[in-house]
């Protein structure tokens, strides 16, 4: 597949030396250009790290345009893969082969947990699965995804020329309400977290293709039409107030995808139609690649590298469609898409547990549920949501705590609903 690896450790880079002058990051590409190798993992134990240390400058004139994916949020580790993607000018208008150097140290996939021989290992069995040459591991879902449409449907990726500025609906369901004074008297407090549910909705659902059409006038709504509707929510559902309300944290907003418009509707509010820009043809884009990835994910034990990078590939795939940088990839269509039929299924899920079992959530971020239960078991409590714990989509328990002073003040704190998640999980790994 034409990739040449080799990770960075400590004995490498003593053997290697330090660059008299100029940048270590420069050291480090001329390296892999005269020596041949597409990728260096810089593992941590070099002590090299491109946010801390001075002499990681960025490259000089003599590379071409490098790509320096930088994102990282200061006080939030781990949280962004820091890696550099260059090819160096040559004589005569040429340039060398891609040279990709990420820096595992901010790996959010844990490879930083690796042993150098075990990442090496992990990039030969991914090529191997994929049938792709390793690129970041950020951009290997959205690569399998190309491999797999373009073999029999290549038009389904094939950009619109259209305007997609309307598709902008960003907003996952993050919510959380006061307990009652009864449910604080409750033994135990569980978390539900469900299986990739973004992927899931890469299955389930058909992706707008071709060129969106915009309507100007509507008459009615068609919930098999992707896209964007411009709509006047006229009167008011009365519903549960141990619910988030359908439009949390969306009142004000003009333009909803199908998704939040169809569940609008059928929770009884009157939506005034005014606008559409929507996509009359559509396919499952992502179903075979996801099944695929899932099934990859399948063949290895939980807790296993191998079992994470499958899973992780597919999740990435998902925010890769906000690649600004690359053209078939900018998709916010099929981004607002994921999210807002994510959102919806979440609040399904909710109303069928409230109606089914009479559970409801104290909290919901994204996809995690939290609840208050005096059952012993996560079964018990909350029977209609464990049906199918290990399914791409299905939900599991991720923890149960017993409810004490600590547990009820940080329900009763205006902390964020993340970060009341958050310090939970702190208590139960006491």
């Amino acid at each position: 597949m034409n990739t040449k690896h080799l990770v960075i450790d400590a004995k490498i880079h003593r053997t290697a030396g330090k660059p008299h002058d100029g940048s270590t990051l420069e050291f480090l590409c001329n390296s892999a250009v005269v020596n041949g190798y597409t990728h260096f993992w810089v593992h941590p134990s070099a002590e090299m790290d491109i946010l801390e240390d001075a002499t990681m400058a960025l490259l000089s004139e003599e590379w071409d345009n490098p790509i320096f994916n930088y994102q990282f949020k200061e006080g939030a580790p781990n949280n962004h893969l820091v890696s550099v993607y260059a090819r160096k000018k040559l004589p005569n208008n040429k340039k060398s082969h891609a040279v990709l150097v990420t820096f595992l140290a901010y790996s959010p996939w844990h490879w930083q947990d690796l042993s150098p021989e075990k990442t090496l290992e992990l990039v030969k069995i991914i090529e191997q699965a994929l049938g792709l040459p390793m690129g970041s591991p950020s951009t290997m879902g959205m690569k399998y995804v190309q491999q797999i449409v373009t073999k029999y449907h290549p038009k389904w990726i094939a950009r619109p020329t259209s305007d997609l500025s309307a598709f902008n609906f960003t907003t996952p369901l993050v919510w959380h309400r006061a307990p009652t004074e009864e449910e604080l008297q409750c033994k135990y407090i569980y978390g539900f977290d469900k299986n990739s549910t973004y992927p899931r909705m890469g299955v389930a659902e058909k992706f707008g293709v071709g060129e969106p059409e915009h309507y100007s006038d509507v008459a009615v709504f068609d919930p098999k039409l992707p896209g964007m509707w411009r709509v006047t929510v006229q009167n008011f559902a009365q519903l549960d107030e141990r619910l988030p309300s359908p439009l949390h944290k969306l009142e004000g907003r003009e333009w909803l995808p199908t998704a939040i418009v169809k569940l609008l509707i059928s929770r009884g509010y009157t939506v005034e139609l005014k606008e559409a820009l929507v996509f009359p043809k559509s396919e499952f884009v992502f179903k075979q690649s996801i099944e695929n990835l899932w099934d990859l994910r399948c063949e290895f034990e939980k807790g296993t590298p191998e079992r994470d990078a499958f899973k992780n590939i597919m999740n990435s795939l998902v925010g890769a469609t906000r690649a600004a940088y690359d053209a078939w990839k900018n998709r916010p269509d099929w981004y607002t898409q994921f999210v807002s039929c994510a959102r919806a299924v979440v609040y399904y899920n909710m109303l069928k547990i409230a109606e089914k079992d009479n559970m409801y959530p104290i909290l919901c971020l994204t996809d995690s549920l939290v609840y208050l239960s005096n059952a012993e078991t996560p079964e018990q409590a909350v029977p209609s949501m464990l049906l199918n714990p290990n399914s791409l989509g299905g939900y599991k328990c991720e923890f149960r705590i017993e409810v004490t002073d600590e547990v009820r003040s940080i329900l009763t704190s205006k902390l964020s609903p993340g970060m009341k998640i958050h310090e939970l999980k702190a208590i139960g790994g006491k």
